[in-house]
């Protein structure tokens, strides 16, 4: 699953690979890697879509996945795209200090 996700998100169809993550833990069952959240967190960030992608990362920390440099770099860079520096330094803040602190990568 984790391969198919990457592939549509490779392609810009990023809302797509979230409804397919969504279809299949509904209809098969399946459980959403850290791998699938990490990949689709950095696609909605790379489409600027930070809001859905924050939803996303609330429901990965609460199936218990810590957001790792990836996720934190994607967020980085979405909110540099978008201008908001001063969220960006933020985060790169928040994300040294979990690293220091052996919750990051």
């Amino acid at each position: 699953m984790d391969a198919l996700i990457q592939g549509l998100c490779d392609e810009s169809r990023v809302l797509e690979a979230l409804n397919v993550m969504r279809d299949a833990t509904v209809d098969f069952g399946f459980c959403s890697t850290k791998k699938s959240y990490e990949t689709l967190i950095r696609g909605l960030c790379e489409d600027e879509k930070l809001e859905e992608a924050l939803k996303l990362q609330a429901e990965m920390v609460g199936k218990g996945f810590k957001p790792n440099s990836e996720v934190y770099h994607a967020f980085i860079s979405g909110y540099m795209k978008q201008g908001n520096k001063e969220v960006a330094e933020r985060l790169k803040i928040e994300m040294l200090d979990a690293q220091m602190c052996g919750n990051g990568d």
